[in-house]
């Protein structure tokens, strides 16, 4: 076993923070940048400095009502626990970029964005280099047999087809109204093969709570 890769990350967070919350939400956002393995980490003036980033990180996204931005590294891509449980205990929304790297088992990590804070639970999207969402390999051939399985049926099924639900019923309804394949095969793909919504609010402090 090998040592955890140390990984450049981007920390997006949006949503409406109390500002009686403000100082404690700093000091979560510290643990993400004492965690890089570097031997100065813990000294005070460093957690200083940081503190200074982070405040200056939130009055940008304050005054430009973006998300707040935070470039740091995680071990392993995996980031702090206790700074997400926090976020998710105040509604507030992350989003995670991670480069590729190489985990401490030898295995390739693509670039990914993890999506926490949402319903209770997260998500995590494989990317291509451009930063764009990509899906797994096996789900599209899942889901393309599954379409083409009813595609293949013999045109006197179809009616029997039509009461069913999911890809089957979609296809069968889809035949019947003349709709030319390539476009009932892209369709239905597309519908199949998608990621939760991954947009964050600006984030924003509430006067007063």
């Amino acid at each position: 076993m090998g040592k955890r890769a140390i990984v450049p990350t981007k920390i997006y967070v949006g949503g409406n923070l109390p500002e009686s919350k403000l100082d404690a939400f700093v000091s979560k956002a510290l643990l993400l940048f004492l965690d890089n393995d570097k031997e100065f980490t813990h000294k005070k003036n460093y957690q200083k400095e940081i503190r200074n980033i982070i405040r200056a990180q939130i009055t940008i996204a304050l005054k430009e009502h973006t998300p707040i931005l935070f470039n740091t590294y995680s071990k392993d891509g995996n980031t702090n626990i206790d700074f997400t449980f926090f976020c998710s205990a105040q509604d507030l929304l992350v989003n995670v970029e991670t480069a590729p790297f190489i985990d401490q088992f030898g295995g390739y990590k693509n670039h990914s964005k993890w999506l926490a804070g949402r319903y209770g639970s997260a998500v995590t999207i494989p990317m291509d280099d451009d930063g764009e969402a990509t899906t797994l390999v096996s789900d599209v051939r899942n889901v393309l047999t599954s379409i083409l399985d009813a595609m293949d049926k013999p045109d006197k099924d179809i009616p029997l087809m039509m009461n069913e639900n999911g890809i089957s019923g979609e296809v069968a309804r889809r035949r019947l109204a003349g709709e030319p394949l390539r476009k009932i095969l892209l369709e239905v793909l597309m519908s199949r093969i998608d990621y939760p919504d991954d947009t964050l609010p600006p984030f924003t402090i509430i006067k007063g709570q």
